[in-house]
């Protein structure tokens, strides 16, 4: 038969007490079903102040001493991935006189609960303002540790402190902790369904069976922000008959903010909101509407971007080309021939195209024209005038007077576009007079 030890505290550390010869007693800061909870100074850490939370296991001996103190370590490991700045870090465990220490940050400040006596006290409670600032602030706390598969499983005023240094919301006095505790205490290898949360904060899945989800934080999390508002205790407020909540005649808040709340409150844990990340988007909503996103329609297709339409040339004269051995056809498919070819040239030499390519703007049987007026086949006895001018130096010199209207357009317009350009359109122009006049002696 085991033998089981009545819990009692008649052994206590006083002030000056030193434990494992690094944390030295202040004074105690509470106590509760578990043990007690003490302030003292951490003189490995330049005695900095830490809270030292005691357990007494209810079993004696040296056998269930160890197995206690192996599985609190063991399960007391998932507290060390909890690093956020509104949690208390949680620093070590170590056993003395058959008692385990959890040792964690100190927190200066006031709990929720002691605000809320102080504005009882002169007649007020916590505004809608202030309240729905508190879940803002708490919110990026509970998805931290809502990632790492943790559940508070004990969110309450008496759990919730507001930092005196910066004066934001900090939790402590985590469900797990007690979770813990209550299986070292019975020495349970196995997780087992125990009971942890305070009655009326917790909701009933909780209490009845165990089971903690997300969304089960975010129900304590709504019966807190209806304690704070009304200066009401949760039995105060709750049917047990209808299984709800009978908050609104004690409490004046915005619509949007009360169907949150009641959303938050809902008895099925799968009407509720299933994290944090929906209640913060709902909070978002109604906090500030213009950043809801827009509902998504059909795209409107934009309008057809204008198509510019291509230069007109004015001259429609044809020419023959030279040295290209007569063909017979007509003089008036010999002329549409060359006018395409002045066309398609000109066009080229307006959209900026070099002069050594223009012939890929051409029909395939006027490319021989081009290639020789470009001086890629003729001799230098052979160029125009205008050629011969431009090779003495003459960059600039006039196209003759009865020069094609084009090739003067040319001249005009790649002036400054480079000296091969502009030798090339001086060719093009004296080739052309040349054509011309062949073309009317042939007639």
């Amino acid at each position: 038969m085991r033998t089981v030890k009545p819990r009692c505290y008649a052994i206590s550390y006083s002030a000056e007490s030193v434990l494992q010869n690094r944390y030295r007693i202040i004074r105690v800061l509470g106590q509760g079903g578990f043990g007690r909870t003490y302030l003292a100074e951490d003189q490995g850490r330049f005695n900095e102040l830490c809270a030292l939370k005691e357990f007494i296991p209810t079993q004696t001996g040296a056998y269930a001493i160890d197995k206690s103190k192996e599985l609190f370590q063991r399960e007391a490991a998932i507290l060390y991935q909890i690093q956020h700045p509104q949690i208390p870090q949680f620093r070590a465990t170590f056993e003395e006189n058959q008692r385990l220490f959890l040792v964690q940050d100190f927190v200066e400040g006031k709990t929720y609960r002691e605000l809320l006596n102080d504005r009882k006290a002169q007649g007020s409670t916590f505004s809608e303002a202030e309240v729905l600032q508190l879940v803002q602030q708490l919110l990026p706390v509970l998805a931290h540790i809502h990632a790492r598969g943790i559940i508070h499983r004990d969110i309450a005023p008496d759990n919730m402190m507001l930092r005196r240094r910066d004066n934001l919301p900090v939790l402590i006095d985590f469900g797990v902790v007690k979770e813990i505790v209550t299986r070292v205490q019975s020495l349970e290898t196995v997780p087992q369904h125990t009971t942890v949360g305070k009655l009326g904060y917790a909701p009933s899945e909780q209490m009845q069976t165990g089971n903690a989800f997300p969304s089960s934080d975010l129900y304590a999390l709504a019966v807190t922000c209806l304690v704070l508002l009304t200066g009401r205790e949760p039995n105060q407020m709750y049917d047990d008959r209808s299984f709800t909540w009978n908050w609104r005649p004690y409490a004046t808040v915005s619509a949007g903010f009360g169907q949150i709340l009641d959303r938050m409150l809902n008895y099925r844990p799968d009407q509720r909101y299933q994290n944090v990340s929906e209640l913060a988007q709902a909070l978002q909503t109604l906090t500030n509407p213009a950043a809801t996103p827009p509902t998504i329609g059909t795209p409107v297709a934009p309008p057809p971007t204008p198509t510019a339409a291509p230069p007109t040339v004015g001259s429609q004269m044809a020419t023959v080309a030279v040295g290209r051995p007569p063909r017979s056809q007509s003089p008036d498919a010999a002329g549409s021939a060359i006018a395409r070819s002045d066309r398609a040239h000109a066009r080229a030499v307006d959209l900026g195209k070099p002069a050594g390519r223009v012939h890929d703007w051409l029909g395939t049987g006027d490319r021989h024209l081009d290639r020789r007026v470009c001086g890629g086949e003729r001799g230098a006895d052979e160029r125009s005038p205008q050629s011969n001018a431009n090779r003495n130096g003459d960059t600039h010199a006039q196209p003759d007077a009865h020069a094609h209207p084009d090739a003067q357009r040319i001249h005009a317009g790649t002036k400054f576009g480079g000296r091969r350009r502009d030798e090339c359109a001086r060719n093009l122009a004296g080739e052309r007079n040349r054509q011309l006049c062949r073309h009317r002696t042939a007639r």
